[in-house]
C-alpha cells in the first residue's frame, strides 16, 4: 500500500514574499553631506522601484516624482506618533515642494521630515504612503496651506501612519490651514492611523476627506489630536456608498467657550457638490474625548441643506444616533 496525502500544497507566506521583494529592490544611498549631491538628478536617474536611502541632512531643491520610488530617511521604521522636541541634527529634512505626478506610481516616504517650504503635492498617483514622518516649522506661504494635498484625478490609496504634525507658527499670511487634504477619490483600504497632531500645527482641520471611491472603507484610527475644534471633516462629494471606521482616537483639549463645535468629527457638505450622505456609514467606537459630543453636522449658506433623510448612518459605540446627532446651521 502506498500512503497518500490529500492536503493542498501550501502557498508562499505573504510576509516572506514581501521580505524577498524588499531585499531585491534596487537601493541607492544618498549622502546629503556631500555638496556635489544633486538630489533632483538622483530622482530623475533612479530606476522605478528603487529605494533612495538618505543620510541626515537637508534637501533644499523641489522634487518631482514620476515613477514608483521609496524615500527612506534616517528615522525610517521608527514611529513618530508622540509629543516630542525634534532633533533637527538627526533628521532627513525636505525643505521644498515634493510633487508626485504619475497615475501608476506607488510612492513611499519613510522617516523623512518636512519643514520650512517642504510640503507634498500629489497630482496623480496609484498609492501614496507616508510613515514615520514629521511636519513642523512650516512657512506661512499661500501655497503651504495644505502640507499634504492630494488632488489626483484617478483613485489613490492613501496610507498615512505613525507621523508627527508639530507646531507651525502663524506668519504674515496666516498659518497652515488643513493638514491632510485628500481631494481625490480615496481607494478602499486607505488609512490614516497612529498620527499625532499638536494644537499649534494648524488653524482649521487636521483631516479633510472630500472624495471617496464607490464601495470604499476608510479607516481613521488611533490618532491623537491636540484640540477638538478642527479634527476630522467629512465632506464627500457626490453620493458614493462608503464606510468610515473612526475608532480609538484621542482628543486632548476642547474649546470650552464654543460647545457647538466640540467633537472629533464634523460632517459638512462640499458645497452643492455633495448630493447626499445617505449612502454613507460612519462607525465610531472607543474614542477618548474630553466632552460628550463626538460628532456633529453642519451646513452653510452655499452647502447642501442637511436633513435627517440625507445624513449618513452614524453609530457611536454601538448606538445609532442618526436621528439625534446635532445639525448646525
Amino acid at each position: 500500500l502506498v500512503a497518500t496525502c490529500s492536503a493542498p500544497l501550501l502557498s508562499p507566506v505573504p510576509p516572506l514574499v514581501a521580505l524577498v521583494a524588499e531585499v531585491l529592490r534596487p537601493l541607492t544611498d544618498v549622502d546629503l553631506n556631500e555638496g556635489s549631491t544633486n538630489v533632483s538628478d538622483v530622482v530623475t536617474n533612479a530606476e522605478a522601484g528603487t529605494t533612495l536611502r538618505f543620510t541626515a541632512g537637508t534637501v533644499a531643491d523641489a522634487l518631482t516624482v514620476d515613477k514608483s520610488l521609496t524615500f527612506s530617511g534616517v528615522n525610517r521604521g521608527v514611529s513618530q506618533n508622540h509629543a516630542q522636541t525634534v532633533d533637527e541634527e538627526n533628521a532627513t529634512q525636505l525643505g521644498a515642494t515634493f510633487t508626485v505626478d504619475n497615475a501608476e506610481a506607488d510612492v513611499v516616504l519613510d522617516g523623512v521630515d518636512f519643514t520650512e517650504n517642504g510640503y507634498i503635492v500629489v497630482n496623480n498617483a496609484k498609492s501614496v504612503t507616508i510613515k514615520n514622518a514629521r511636519f513642523y516649522g512650516l512657512a506661512d506661504t499661500a501655497a503651504k496651506t495644505y502640507p499634504i494635498k492630494i488632488s489626483s484625478t484617478n483613485p489613490v490609496k492613501v496610507d498615512i501612519q505613525n507621523c508627527y504634525f508639530g507646531d507651525s507658527p502663524a506668519g504674515t499670511t496666516g498659518q497652515v490651514y488643513n493638514i491632510i487634504e485628500p481631494n481625490a477619490p480615496m481607494k478602499d483600504g486607505s488609512v490614516i492611523s497612529n498620527n499625532y497632531f499638536t494644537r499649534g500645527a494648524l488653524s482649521h482641520n487636521c483631516i479633510s476627506v472630500y472624495q471617496v471611491e464607490e464601495g470604499a472603507t476608510i479607516r481613521i484610527e488611533n490618532n491623537t489630536f491636540g484640540f477638538s475644534d478642527g479634527t476630522v471633516r467629512i465632506g464627500v462629494q457626490g453620493s458614493p456608498a462608503c464606510t468610515f471606521e473612526i475608532n480609538n482616537n484621542t482628543v486632548l483639549e476642547i474649546d470650552e467657550g464654543n460647545p457647538t463645535y466640540q467633537g472629533l468629527v464634523l460632517v459638512q457638505p462640499y458645497g452643492k457638490q455633495t448630493a447626499t450622505f445617505a449612502n454613507m456609514v460612519i462607525n465610531m467606537a472607543n474614542n477618548t474625548m474630553p466632552c460628550e459630543q463626538q460628532i456633529y453636522t453642519y451646513y452653510g449658506t452655499n452647502d447642501l441643506v442637511l436633513t435627517r433623510e440625507n445624513l449618513p448612518q452614524i453609530t457611536v459605540d454601538g448606538e445609532n444616533i442618526t436621528q439625534t446627532v446635532a445639525i448646525v446651521h
